[in-house]
């Protein structure tokens, strides 16, 4: 199969997982006008692993994003976080900055085929959030669920 330009393959780590379940939610909710997907939790959760490679800054993150001309990432001005490493009492929420990344100029690949129907991120996004609590979900405790998909208004 030939490759796509700038195509990079990644281990596949929770950051990575929750990243693409935030981009692919980010991307189907491009025709509903100010709404913004934003991920909310705790340790372990989906919003804390995002949080955690946006502070430590892993290959695969600037890969994607790339640096500016000071060495920092970009990813730091794309998505906004609220308590960012958790530095403060209660949970951490991520989204897209949609004032520097609108969904509308994400494409999204699957198996070499552009998705492009909303049924299609649907699906996409929904087996993202199976892996997620088959494989990395952490969040759970005796209270029950305290990580969330919450939907704002930019």
């Amino acid at each position: 199969m030939a490759s796509w330009r700038g195509e990079r393959c990644f281990r596949w780590t929770s950051g990575v997982c929750a990243f693409s379940y935030l981009t692919v939610r980010y991307r189907e909710m491009s025709g509903s006008r100010g709404l913004v997907p934003v991920l909310e939790g705790y340790g372990g959760s989906m919003a804390a692993s995002l949080d955690y490679a946006l502070s430590k800054r892993p290959a695969w993150l600037l890969d994607v994003f790339g640096v500016t001309s000071k060495g920092d990432p970009n990813a730091l001005r794309i998505f906004q976080r609220r308590n960012g490493c958790r530095k403060l009492p209660g949970p951490v929420l991520i989204r897209f900055n949609p004032h520097i990344l609108e969904p509308e100029n994400i494409q999204i690949h699957l198996n070499g085929r552009l998705l492009s129907e909303d049924s299609e991120l649907h699906a996409l996004g929904t087996e993202l959030s199976t892996v997620w609590n088959r494989r990395f979900d952490r969040s759970k405790s005796d209270l029950g669920e305290v990580s969330r998909e919450v939907v704002l208004a930019a």
